[in-house]
């Protein structure tokens, strides 16, 4: 009698579980990047908008994520200035975009770090999380840490610890002039 009851709510738990995932499957998973696509640096947004089409576009073409969930991606251009960055941040949440990326310009990072701050405190139901793919200010991490914001890319103490470990570790430099 047990393993009957154990076995009906195990079938339960999964026709509920793959209903969910049918129902989810319906709607795109949105990925805003906010970064210059416009202005004096825009070559470099524009080549991180690029790779950021080709790998959604692979994940898509594989089928998705999460039961088949699709990826859309939502360019949005700060043009390399603060008040864009906040705008932008404002109507990736207007949009229902619920995670963003960015990485030129840790002043940027910083920006929407606050902005996301403010917003995930009065609207928990409604959070954002932040991928800073390459803002390297090692603060962001350290006294400045938000749980929304997630760093894949190493900071700047990082790249230069192991710069000098490995200069170190080669016989062949006796002495560095720059």
């Amino acid at each position: 009698m047990k393993f009957r009851t154990f076995f009906c709510y195990l079938l339960s738990l999964i026709l509920v579980s793959f209903f969910a995932i049918s129902v989810q499957a319906a709607e795109p998973i949105r990925i805003g990047h906010i970064d210059p696509f416009s202005g004096p640096i825009a070559a470099v947004g524009l080549e991180g908008q690029d790779n950021y089409k080709l790998a959604i576009e692979r994940i898509n073409a594989r089928g998705g994520v999460l039961g088949g969930r699709m990826i859309e991606y939502v360019p949005l251009d700060n043009a390399m200035k603060a008040e864009k960055t906040t705008q932008q941040v404002k109507k990736a949440v207007d949009l229902g975009i619920r995670f963003i990326t960015q990485g030129i310009g840790s002043s940027h990072a910083l920006n929407i770090i606050k902005t996301l701050n403010k917003h995930n405190k009065r609207n928990p139901d409604q959070s954002v999380v932040f991928f800073n793919h390459s803002a390297v200010t090692p603060a962001f991490t350290n006294e400045m840490c938000s749980f929304w914001h997630f760093r894949t890319d190493a900071d700047v103490d990082m790249k230069i610890s192991a710069l000098v470990t490995q200069l170190g570790k080669n016989s062949k430099i006796k002495n560095c002039t720059c």
